[in-house]
């Protein structure tokens, strides 16, 4: 005789097994149901609960819990009040009709766009003009009034060099040590300023200064060609702009 029990809730006891023998086909689902009982009462698992992200619950008591920086909520920060900043008019925030800006065939008329235009061509014949030489047009404008300040009888100095050619003084700086490097001019010392440096040309410089004097000219002659007959009012007007326009 073999019993089978289970607990769930209250006691089961079935016979599997009949008095001749034989298997009680009857009491087989009952047998099963109860041992699934006491399966499922012994193994599952237990419900997951959320964790606490500083302490978790262990047989020693609560410990903490090193979480990564992903984990961390962001502290809120505190609100900071915008300070409005001052408004700054700005020519780029007004309209075209206020500016009463010029544009297409009417930026034909402005002089300085003009004025802008004819220096550019102006640079480009020179340049093409002392291409051989390799010799820009700053350092040739600069390199003939060394010549020039040479025949007047007046020792040239960086600051002069600057005014006549309307540079400032780092790029005239920069001119003379490229004529310097060259072997076109020396620079030294004025007795009494060692600030002041004095230029004078080489042999092979006072060479090159005639050459490109002369190329200078003829490149003038062919440029001004059409305004011939009004060269002097254009003179004119030219140093006008200069002597009101100049710059400290």
């Amino acid at each position: 005789m073999r019993e089978v029990s289970g607990d769930s809730g209250g006691e089961y006891e079935y016979r599997c097994q009949d008095a001749g023998g034989g298997v009680n086909n009857q009491t087989i689902p009952k047998v099963v149901a109860a041992c699934k009982v006491r399966i499922g009462n012994c193994s599952d698992p237990m419900p997951r609960r959320k964790l606490d992200h500083r302490n978790i619950e262990t047989r020693t008591g609560k410990q903490p819990v090193k979480t990564s920086r992903h984990d961390e909520q962001p502290k809120p920060q505190a609100h900071r009040r915008r300070i409005p900043q001052p408004r700054i008019s700005s020519v780029y925030l007004l309209p075209v009709k206020e500016l009463r800006l010029k544009l297409g065939a009417e930026a034909e008329v402005i002089p300085g766009f003009l004025l802008w235009q004819v220096s550019k061509l102006w640079q480009r014949h020179l340049t093409l003009a002392l291409q051989d030489l390799k010799l820009p047009s700053t350092q040739a404008v600069i390199l003939a009034n060394v010549l020039r300040f040479s025949e007047e009888g007046r020792p040239a100095t960086q600051a002069m060099l600057s005014d006549a050619a309307k540079v400032d003084r780092m790029t005239a700086s920069q001119s003379l040590r490229s004529l310097e490097v060259k072997r076109y001019v020396t620079r030294t010392a004025l007795p009494g300023d060692k600030r002041a440096n004095r230029v004078v040309l080489t042999t092979e410089g006072r060479r090159v200064a005639l050459e490109t004097i002369t190329r200078l000219a003829a490149t003038h002659e062919k440029f001004f060609e059409p305004l011939v007959d009004e060269t002097a009012a254009v003179v004119g007007y030219l140093q006008r702009l200069v002597q009101a326009n100049k710059l400290a």
